[in-house]
């Protein structure tokens, strides 16, 4: 089996075709593990991406994102993924039988060859990685959970599953003037951004770099990022980021100005985002 290492933003259009192509095929991939997530990672932070490709006869078989962290407060950590809630390892449709155990081990040693005192694996959903990843001694942490709804039930349907409660504040969000636009343009994404900031204050934690959302507009484009402002009086008072990948839409961030949080702009946005995946 043949290993090669690639990193994005540096390695030739056609490792991003061949890693995408990979990506899109296999079941158990997610929009972070797309070649545009580390893109924006590198791009926005400066983190450098080591993504592990296996091969054989001359078909990719398994990859691997892996982004390498230096940190004053957790140390130097190889993360698959950081910044997101999935990563890990893919395989694909016929991996031999040793594969999944062979991926985690080549983890393992481009982990010893950089330094990193640690591995973290965010939430691989095939069940082969897990399997291996609990037998090469990696200790498993249940702290998030993920929320999903189906989509395939239809507009109509999906508005009568609704709770009452959620549907008033829908119906009282639109009584109280606020729509629901697609922010395009540097302008529309500084009035994301503003919000955003209020939000990271409000919490008390670091606000990410204009950049990281400028970096998730260009790199993802508007196929697999959008960005949703609600307004009311024609000023931005809510908003949401979407993220898209195959048929699943993924809720990446919501922001909010909390003086207009009586007028429920984010119960209507999801609502709108859930119309939008219908």
């Amino acid at each position: 089996m043949e290993v090669r290492l690639i990193t994005p933003g540096e390695a030739p259009a056609s490792d991003k075709r061949a890693w995408d192509e990979f990506v899109n095929a296999n079941e158990f991939s997610t929009v972070y593990h797309t070649w545009a997530w580390g893109e924006v990672l590198g791009s926005s932070f400066g983190y450098r991406g080591y993504y592990l490709c296996f091969f054989e006869g001359g078909e990719m078989v398994a990859s691997i994102p892996t982004i390498y962290i230096r940190s004053p407060i957790s140390g130097a950590g190889l993360k698959s993924l950081p910044m997101c809630e999935y990563g890990g390892p893919l395989l694909g449709q016929r991996p031999d039988g040793h594969t999944p155990e062979l991926v985690v081990e080549k983890m393992l040693e481009l982990a010893h060859l950089l330094g990193a005192e640690y591995v973290e694996v965010r939430s691989p959903l095939d069940p082969r990685i897990t399997k291996a990843l609990v037998e090469k001694g990696f200790r498993r942490l249940r702290t998030y959970t993920t929320f999903r709804i189906d989509l395939s039930k239809g507009v109509k349907a999906l508005w009568r599953s609704l709770n009452k409660k959620v549907r008033n504040a829908v119906r009282k969000a639109l009584k109280s003037g606020l729509e629901v636009v697609e922010a395009r343009g540097k302008a529309c994404l500084r009035a994301f951004y503003r919000l955003s900031l209020l939000v990271d204050k409000r919490h008390g934690s670091p606000a990410h770099p204009f950049r990281f959302f400028e970096d998730l507009s260009s790199c993802m484009g508007r196929e697999k990022a959008r960005f949703l402002l609600s307004l009311h009086d024609g000023r931005p008072v809510g908003g949401i980021l979407l993220l898209r990948h195959k048929n699943k839409l993924y809720w990446r961030a919501g922001v909010m100005d909390d003086r207009f949080r009586h007028l429920n702009p984010t119960n209507l946005l999801l609502w709108k985002a859930i119309e939008m995946g219908a």
